[in-house]
């Protein structure tokens, strides 16, 4: 049986203007992605993918908005052999670049996540940008040279159950004292025991 269509709680983004309505336009194609995906396929465990198909999804949003702004790379080898980047996008227009490392992490429900952006998250954040992708970066410092480029830890957190205490998630707002990060939930419109939670933190080099 079809589920109704997936939705996403209200974007925040705490970010300078160019990187928020970047960010802002990702998740929101990401929430067309899955519904499109849903529309065309009888698989209706989308929010539950691992994380290579998560960054797919994001990814083909981005593209899919603007096949002539955006150029992207995935889950390429770094120069040296020293890993393998999740996500790279040139932002054409703005000439700035976006270089991503994915998580996927699971929580049973709502409760857990309502506080999310607590000193614990932002050191995972923080930790994920410096011990991974600033060596990515530095690898291939002399490509990134006199480029505008943004070092971005975002994770998709699939919610059990997403029910309980839904009215707190969805009147949760990130505190303005957090700086350069972003949030939002994805859930079936009528079927709200499983979710999606995407959130990061974008850092200029």
């Amino acid at each position: 049986m079809r589920k109704s269509p997936i939705v996403n709680l209200k974007i925040q983004a705490n970010l300078p203007e160019p990187q928020k309505l970047f960010i802002e336009s990702a998740l929101q194609n990401l929430n067309v992605e899955f519904n499109l995906y849903l529309k065309n396929t009888l698989d209706t465990d989308v929010l539950e993918y691992h994380e290579r198909a998560m960054v797919g999804f994001f990814n083909n949003g981005i593209i899919r908005s603007s096949s002539t702004r955006f150029i992207s790379l995935m889950e390429y080898i770094v120069r040296n052999n020293i890993g393998r980047a999740d996500l790279l996008i040139n932002d054409t227009e703005t000439k700035d670049y976006y270089l991503f490392e994915a998580k996927h992490k699971h929580t049973s429900n709502a409760n857990e996540l309502i506080p999310w952006m607590n000193d614990v998250s932002i050191r995972s954040l923080n930790y994920n940008i410096d011990h991974q992708l600033i060596q990515y970066y530095l690898a291939e410092e002399s490509f990134y040279k006199d480029k505008s480029t943004f070092l971005c830890a975002i994770v998709f957190e699939i919610i059990d159950n997403i029910s309980e205490d839904f009215n707190n998630i969805q009147g949760h707002l990130l505190s303005p004292e957090l700086e350069n990060v972003f949030y939002t939930v994805y859930h079936f419109e009528d079927h709200k025991e499983k979710g999606l939670a995407v959130y990061g933190l974008i850092r200029k080099q």
